[in-house]
Formats: C-alpha cells, structure tokens, sequence
C-alpha cells in the first residue's frame, strides 16, 4: 500500500510542477562571443539581470501574452535585431555578444542566433522567409494578403500579428479595404490597450481625440504622490501636454509654454505636463532643471499606458487645449497661437 501511495505522490509533484512551468516562461541561454558576468532582460517595463556562469545563463518570469523583449549588459549595449519575443514556454536561446570601437566608445554588440520554444518567434522567422521568397513576385500583393489572413485568422490575439498589419499599413502595400478586413479579425478582448487602440486608429484615426468632443478623462500621480485628476481643472481652460525628459524637442519649448503660462495662470488658464518617463528620478531631474512651476504628473508605462493609447500620443512633444467644460479645442497648439488664445479668451 506504501507503494502505491508513493507513486500516487510523484504523480501529484509532477503534475503539479507542471503547472506551474505552464504559467512561467523560463529561458535557458547560451552565450558566444564576448561573455560578461551578467546579462539583463528587459520586457513590459521589468528588468531582471541573471548570472553568467560557463557562458550560460537562465531567466524566469510571467507575461499576459507573447512580449516584445531585449537584452543588455553593463555599460553600453545594443540589440542587432531590436528585440525578441517570450511567452509562457521554456525557450532555449543562442546569443553572441561582440565589442566594438564606435566612435571611440566600447560598444556590446547583442546577435540573437537562435530561439526555440518561443510559437511567435516561429511565426516571424517563417513570415521573414516567406517575404525574402516572393516580395519580387509580381502577385506580391496578393500573396502577402492571404499569408496575413491566415496568421491572424491562427493568432487573432497575438501582438505580433497587429504589428505585421500595422507594419503594412505603413507600407501602403495593402489596400485600405482589405487592411480593414483584416483589422476586424482581431480578438480584442485578449489585447492590451495599445493594441486595441492601433485597430482603433486604423477605422477612425482621431478615435475620441476630435476637436469638439469631450476630452477622455484620466487620473495620475503628481510629484507629491498626490492624485491629480483632468476633472480638477473644469473651469479653466486646461493644455495637456504630453513629454519626457529625454524628449529634447520638448525641453526646447518649455521656455515659452513657462512665459505664456507665467502671465495667465491667474487669469482662468491651468497647464497639466504629463510625462511619459519610465524613470521617475530623471521625471523629477529634468522638472527642477526647467523650473517646470505647472502641475506635473507622469505615466511610467508610456507609450504602452492606457492614457497614450487614448490620446493617441505616438511621438512627444503634443499637447491637447481643453476648454473650461472640458471639451477639446486644439491640438498641438504653439506658444505664440497658445498666447493669442488666451489673450482673446480670457477677459
């Protein structure tokens, strides 16, 4: 009976070890080259670092669903291929990692040479060689038309397939009609927000963002921890301005938005800065820099947030003039027109 009650017992550990990997991805890597002491991984905003030992290394984690993802080491670092995709599997992964003399600076060269385990980098792989194979086709269109329909009719909730169409959106090879027959294949409910909000952008390119509607309200933390909501500012007339830190075209005109702000703060007009930093230090750094004297608040998820993806904020600087019932006025309003704005609005 011990027996038995024994092998029932590892039966019920493996399973549920089993499950578990199932939820995790984990990642075995491999590297050649120039072998550092540690490497770092870096997706959804997380970075993890892991020991190198014999030229191996292992990360584990958890995603939502298949993520854009790169490695780094210490100093200065570059992905040659951007990035590669993890989901909840065991990847193995081959890597090779040379120095080089770039402008007098060292420089770690990062090559992915090899991902298994990982179905969306299977679908890329495949998708790159079918594209080498026949974009010289004369039928290329046709062709590249029902490759795509048939990867998002397999993965209607994979990122990678709404990068491939927004990609041929870009391209014009597609046709408007069938890139909107393939937009609505998508399974929304299984994407994130900007993804959702790249569909959204493609059949209605201002979405909620029109001048003449309602603004989409949203709510952030400011410098103090404190919580500033778009509601806080009804009665005055409001500029949202979207930047960051390391934007320098941004920092370029916070001198001028700074005097126009200076001369009608007490007059019915209010500025909210939001920053898309993910680093809440370098937030802070460049704000006492500028002598940035507005309300400020900051969004760590970026371009990835929900409020980006709303507004539909795809390069900074912009900004949105909201009148004092909060409806939308202007977008991407300069210092000088902002000024004569108010000066005429404000009696």
């Amino acid at each position: 009976m011990k027996k038995y009650q024994f092998l029932i017992l590892i039966l019920f550990l493996t399973c549920c070890n089993s499950k578990k990997d199932s939820n995790l991805f984990i990642i075995n890597g491999v590297i050649k080259g120039d072998v550092p002491k540690y490497i770092y991984l870096e997706y959804n905003n997380i970075k993890d670092s892991a020991l190198v030992l014999n030229g191996k290394f292992k990360f584990e984690g958890k995603v939502l669903r298949p993520t854009e993802s790169n490695f780094y080491v210490y100093g200065t670092s570059a992905m040659i291929d951007d990035y590669f995709y993890i989901e909840n599997n065991a990847i193995d992964i081959e890597i090779t990692i040379e120095k080089k003399i770039v402008s007098k600076t060292e420089v770690d060269f990062i090559k992915v040479n090899a991902v298994t385990g990982s179905e969306t980098e299977n679908i890329r792989n495949n998708f790159k060689a079918f594209e080498r194979q026949y974009n010289k086709d004369e039928n290329w269109n046709d062709l590249l038309y029902n490759k795509l329909n048939k990867i998002i009719e397999q993965n209607p909730n994979n990122p990678y397939s709404i990068y491939l169409l927004d990609q041929e959106n870009w391209k014009r090879t597609l046709s408007k009609k069938q890139l909107l027959y393939l937009y609505q294949k998508f399974d929304t409910s299984f994407l994130s927000n900007k993804d959702v909000e790249t569909i959204r952008a493609f059949s209605d390119p201002e979405g909620d963002i029109k001048i003449g509607n309602k603004i989409a309200d949203f709510q952030l933390l400011n410098t103090s921890n404190k919580m500033i909501k778009t509601q806080d500012f009804r009665g005055k007339i409001l500029l949202i301005d979207f930047w960051a830190s390391w934007c320098v075209p941004c920092r370029e005109q916070n001198p001028e938005m700074l005097k126009v702000f200076t001369e009608y703060k007490n007059k019915g007009f209010s500025f909210l800065a939001v920053s898309l930093d993910k680093k809440r230090s370098k937030w802070i750094e460049a704000i006492k820099k500028d002598k940035l004297t507005w309300e400020n608040v900051v969004d760590i998820l970026a371009f990835q947030g929900k409020i980006a993806a709303r507004y539909r904020v795809t390069a900074i600087p912009i900004n949105f003039l909201v009148d004092k019932n909060g409806i939308l006025i202007a977008k991407d309003i300069t210092s000088t027109d902002l000024s004569i704005y108010l000066e005429n609005n404000l009696k």
